[in-house]
This record gives structure tokens, C-alpha cells and sequence, in this order.
């Protein structure tokens, strides 16, 4: 049976070239499988290099427009080109009006008030009239332009940038993203997402084009359709820039005239993606970036001795005693409630039991034990690793191996960054396990992800049993781990059977 695809309004103006306005976002709808709903704010006589007419359409067949489509609940709204203030206000008590109804809904407002082709909406004064439908958005995405108009400043510095960006996300009550391609600030394009509680720094190699047209319009449709589908915001942008620098690289020209960014599906290469720069970096250093993740020495940490297959986790000496004798060649120690002596003394028999065997014992959070005890690796959440409570460098020179767990494109890109000796990725279906920080991923999007690595092995976590396995194997996994199927399991070594079996062990 078919999946209906989540469904997202699309408020923008036509462009006459294809190459952005409805058209551009549309092509992003249909790159990221959301069925959309289409109001028109203006027709416009635009190529690449020049706008030669806008034509708003009427207030009141705006207002019809809308009125046909409130009978259909989108999962997310991508806004556009606005051709006048009346439209803006119309829009502005629609969508508070949807808030109330379906709080959930994901609003991004791409605020067309500077187009390269000539598109102009008014000086400062008139431009302010958008502080109450940004109050309705999730995520604005100004250019430079866009962003100095909004907050009345010169933008000509990445400290001033960052500035207009907090000041309009705080004065809004929104997140922003500032995008940072047309300034001459580097050579490496810099975007900043501003938010109360955060503040990312992404950077990416700039791509030497000029068919560049509807890159605005292109990532905030991707970002609002993959909002749709439930990604964290975080994830959404860092997929939705890959999905601009993969346009941006193969563009191509109409006849004599710049073309528009090229839409060929989400970027499939980790090369397209941003950087995560960090409080760590040079470039996050000078965006203020808040993250604290480290930056990774020139050595990878230790590679595994043989293939991970199947990945029991367990919480005692004894089950990992059990599991030792079946023949499971890589499990993790995985305690969360253990007196100190005991758990020192639970890792110590283990490490050394799992030493016997020859097999790849990994301890969960408990690094320093692990290196007391000589483990052969650990396993880590971000938190503790963002927080700057693990000492990396440590676990390298010990020749510990490690293992990294990520839930999206933005914790696997910094767990990448770090070199590990594997990643874990999940959760891959809905579990009951343990509390997770985002929703099941899915084995589309697993696999995704998984095209992203290329040189480090991929573990598999969340509600993973015999039935799906196979799926998850064939998806991109080279291993699965387990929690729940195992330690519930009538037959323990049945079911070890079954999944070695399925892992190709």
C-alpha cells in the first residue's frame, strides 16, 4: 500500500524563467516526496539577470486562494515572494489562525525583499510589517541584503552578521538563518542559525558558478519539506544546504544566460555537505558558534579487528559471560545504575573475559574505566562529548577503540568529523528501550544516511528484531545492535543464531 506523502503549502510568486519562485519550489517538493498545495502572490516577467514586471495578484484572489486550500491540514508552509503588504497582513492572520488549530505545523518564511533579478518590496520603515507574520514562523532565511533591511544595520563582518541575526530572531521570536553566499567575508560561505537557546555555524566550499538563480527559494522549500517529514531543524538545514551545494555543482546554463541551481535529488555524498564548525574552529570562533564539540586529531582512532555483525548490548557480567560462550564476537557493556566498586569490578571481569575470547567488548560512557581496564573500545553518546567531559585524545593513545552515536545528519556529520571507529545510527524503527532524541528514522532515510559513509562501519539501533533485520542489513547496516529482542527472548541462543545468521556471520 502506497504512503501518502505529508503535504506542505507552498505561498510564492511565479516566476516566468522556471528558475525559482513556484516552479523552483516545486521541483524541491517533489526531490523530497511532499505533495504540495500552491497559492500564487504575483506573476513576474524575470529571467537570471533581470526582472522586467511584477504583476501582484489581488488581495482578495490571495485570500480565495487560501480559503481553498484551509481544508487541507499541511504537515509544514514554505513562504516566498509577498508582492505587497496587503498580502502580507492576509497571511499573517491565516497562518495564526492555523496555529491555533494545528500547533504542530512547520512554518518557513523565505523573505523576498531583495531578488539578484531586481525584485524590491520597500525600504525599512514598510519591511517592519513582517515582524507579526515572522512571529507565526518557525524559521526565517534572509540574505545579506534581506537581513540588513530587516534589522536596519550594515552588515560588513561576520560578528555584524551574527548580530543582525540575534537581534531579528530574538525581536521576531524565531529562529534565523542568515545565509552567508553573497558576502566576501572568506572564502569558505558561512551560514548561522540564531536561535534563543543556539546558535550552529555551517560552512561549505564556495561553488564557483553563475547559474545560481532560485537558490533561495530551493533550500527553504527543501528545509520546510523535510520539516514536513519530521526532521529536527538542525538535520533539515544541514540536508537542505547539501541539497544547494549538489544543485550548485551541476548547473548548467540556459542557451546564453546563467541557469538556476540544478534540482537532481538530495545530495547522496558526504562531499556536499556542510561543515559543523564549532567554539573550537577558526571559522566557528569567529561566528561565535556555541557548540563545543572538539575538533579531531590527524589520526583516526583504531580501526576494528573483524566485520561487527551482530551487536548484542547488555547491562551485566553475566550476559556477557552468556553471550561470550555462544560465540558473539562484538557486544557492549552497557550499565546505568551499578555502585562504583561494583561496576569497576563488573568492567574489569568483563574486559578480561572478552580479552580471552578475543572478541571487541565495547563499555558504554565509562571511558576512564575502560582505559584502567584496557577495554578493547568505547562507546559514546554527543552529550557527554559536546560537553567536554571526554578526554578524546586519551582514548586514542591508549589505542581504544570508539564507537559514536548519532540520530540525523547533524550528529553524524560531527561524529564523522571525529574519526571513529564506527557509528552507531538510529533509532531505525520506534523502540521502547530507551528514551531516544528523535523519531525512528525509517529504512529510506536509513539508508540515506548510511550512502553519507564511506569509511567507517555503521551500526544499527532501535527496534530492530529478526522480522526487519534483513531490511535494515540490506539498507547499508554493517551491523545491528540489540537490546530488547535479545534480553526478552525465550531462546537466547536461537535467536543469536538467527541474527548472526542475517549479519553474514
Amino acid at each position: 500500500m502506497n504512503k501518502q506523502k505529508p503535504l506542505m503549502w507552498i505561498i510564492a510568486g511565479q516566476d516566468s524563467s522556471g528558475g525559482a519562485g513556484i516552479v523552483a519550489d516545486l521541483l524541491s517538493a517533489h526531490d523530497f516526496a511532499v505533495t504540495p498545495s500552491v497559492v500564487i502572490s504575483a506573476l513576474t516577467a524575470q529571467n537570471s539577470q533581470q526582472l522586467l514586471g511584477v504583476e501582484p495578484c489581488s488581495v482578495d484572489f490571495f485570500k480565495l486562494q487560501l480559503e481553498a486550500i484551509s481544508m487541507l491540514r499541511p504537515r509544514a508552509i514554505k513562504v516566498g515572494m509577498l508582492a505587497d503588504l496587503a498580502q502580507v497582513d492576509v497571511l499573517t492572520q491565516t497562518l495564526h489562525r492555523l496555529r491555533v488549530q494545528q500547533s504542530a505545523v512547520k512554518i518557513v518564511i523565505d523573505p523576498v525583499l531583495v531578488t539578484t533579478s531586481g525584485y524590491h518590496l520597500g525600504d525599512v520603515g514598510r519591511a517592519a510589517r513582517f515582524d507579526q507574520l515572522f512571529a507565526e514562523a518557525d524559521l526565517i532565511t534572509p540574505n545579506i541584503k534581506e537581513l540588513a533591511m530587516l534589522t536596519d544595520t550594515q552588515i560588513d563582518s561576520p560578528q555584524s552578521m551574527v548580530l543582525a541575526a540575534k537581534a531579528l530572531a530574538k525581536r521576531c521570536h524565531c529562529a534565523v538563518l542568515a545565509k552567508g553566499g553573497d558576502s566576501a567575508f572568506g572564502k569558505r560561505c558561512v551560514d548561522v542559525l540564531c536561535h534563543p537557546d543556539t546558535q550552529l555555524v555551517l560552512s561549505a566550499l564556495r561553488i564557483d558558478t553563475a547559474h545560481s538563480h532560485g537558490t533561495g527559494c530551493s533550500l527553504s522549500s527543501a528545509i520546510g519539506a523535510m520539516l514536513a517529514h519530521g526532521y529536527s531543524l538542525f538535520d533539515a538545514l544541514i540536508a537542505g544546504k547539501a541539497y544547494i551545494s549538489r544543485g550548485l555543482r551541476l548547473a548548467v546554463g540556459q542557451d546564453s544566460l546563467p541557469g538556476a541551481v540544478a534540482h537532481w535529488g538530495r545530495a547522496e555524498k558526504l562531499d556536499d555537505y556542510p561543515v559543523v564548525e564549532s567554539a573550537q574552529t577558526e571559522i566557528g570562533r569567529s561566528y561565535g558558534a556555541l557548540c563545543q564539540w572538539p575538533i579531531a586529531g590527524q589520526a583516526s582512532f583504531a580501526r576494528l579487528d573483524y566485520k561487527i555483525g551482530f551487536y548484542p548490548i547488555v547491562d551485566s557480567y553475566e550476559w556477557v559471560e552468556k553471550l561470550l560462550r555462544s560465540g558473539v564476537r562484538t557486544l557492549q557493556l552497557r550499565i546505568k545504575a551499578m555502585d562504583k566498586t561494583a561496576l569497576v569490578h563488573c568492567i574489569q571481569r568483563s574486559v578480561q573475559l572478552a580479552k580471552q575470547y578475543r572478541a571487541q567488548l565495547f563499555i558504554n560512557d565509562y571511558w576512564q574505566l575502560a582505559i584502567e581496564a584496557g577495554a578493547y573500545g568505547v562507546h559514546l553518546g554527543q552529550e557527554d562529548i559536546s560537553a567536554n567531559q571526554v578526554d578524546l585524545k586519551a582514548i586514542a593513545k591508549a589505542g581504544v577503540r570508539l564507537g559514536v552515536s548519532s540520530h540525523g545528519e547533524y550528529e553524524l556529520l560531527r561524529a564523522l568529523s571525529l574519526k571513529p571507529s564506527y557509528v552507531a545510527m538510529g533509532q531505525v524503527f520506534a523502540t521502547q528501550s530507551k528514551a531516544m532524541p528523535a523519531d525512528e528514522l525509517g529504512l529510506v532515510r536509513f539508508s540515506q544516511l548510511c550512502q553519507l559513509v564511506e569509511d567507517c562501519p555503521v551500526v544499527a539501533i532501535g527496534g530492530i528484531t529478526v522480522n526487519n533485520a534483513s531490511q535494515v542489513m540490506q539498507a547499508g547496516a554493517d551491523g545491528i545492535a540489540l537490546i530488547s529482542a535479545l534480553s526478552q527472548s525465550d531462546d537466547y541462543q536461537q535467536t543469536i543464531a538467527k541474527f548472526k545468521n542475517i549479519t553474514g556471520e
